[in-house]
């Protein structure tokens, strides 16, 4: 599959947002979506945001709207663990789900479900027609080799695309920059 690989969280406003511009684009079979948790401590089941914290959210969606008002975002009540959730993407083809992949975007930032509850996450699955759930894939494995990958690269934030030549382009970043930076990328990954 030609271009860069996409490291990204489900529970980041800017990962998101950056999805929903490939979306926009489309551009999203151009990239290797690979989940990561930037925030592994968070708890399961998601718990509701309190003071600092909940600020922190609020600035987030607020930051959303701002830089990317075609994006339709709701302030969730807190972030989940979305561990469970990017090994559920992961068994079913990370990139090859993107059906998938946006379905559990669209859960959390539009409609604010708990991403680590399995009932949210079997929903989302038949959601999008069992989007290649029959892989028989690994997905713990397979996200824990993504984690380590993101984490060899040492940048610790999410967006991050990383283009076969070694470049990144991280954050979130207006349409055209992302095109461009997809555009320039053309090599094929094994």
């Amino acid at each position: 599959m030609p271009g860069p690989i996409l490291y990204s969280d489900f529970n980041c406003p800017y990962c998101y947002a950056t999805h929903e511009r490939l979306e926009r684009l489309g551009l999203h079979d151009r990239v290797r979506w690979r989940g990561v948790q930037h925030s592994p401590e968070l708890p399961r089941p998601m718990r509701a945001a309190a003071g600092p914290f909940a600020a922190e959210l609020a600035r987030e969606v607020e930051s959303i709207r701002l830089r990317a008002p075609e994006v339709p975002i709701e302030l969730p009540t807190g972030k989940p663990n979305t561990g469970p959730a990017i090994e559920l993407a992961a068994a079913a083809g990370g990139e090859a789900a993107g059906g998938l992949v946006l379905g559990l975007y669209r859960r959390f930032w539009r409609d604010g479900e708990d991403l680590s509850d399995p009932d949210v996450l079997a929903a989302a699955l038949a959601a999008s027609d069992g989007d290649g759930a029959a892989t028989g894939r690994d997905g713990a494995a397979l996200a824990r080799e993504w984690q380590r990958e993101w984490s060899r690269l040492g940048v610790g934030g999410v967006p991050l695309l990383v283009a076969a030549d070694g470049r990144h382009l991280y954050g979130l970043v207006d349409a055209e920059e992302l095109a461009r930076f997809i555009a320039a990328d053309p090599e094929p990954r094994a």
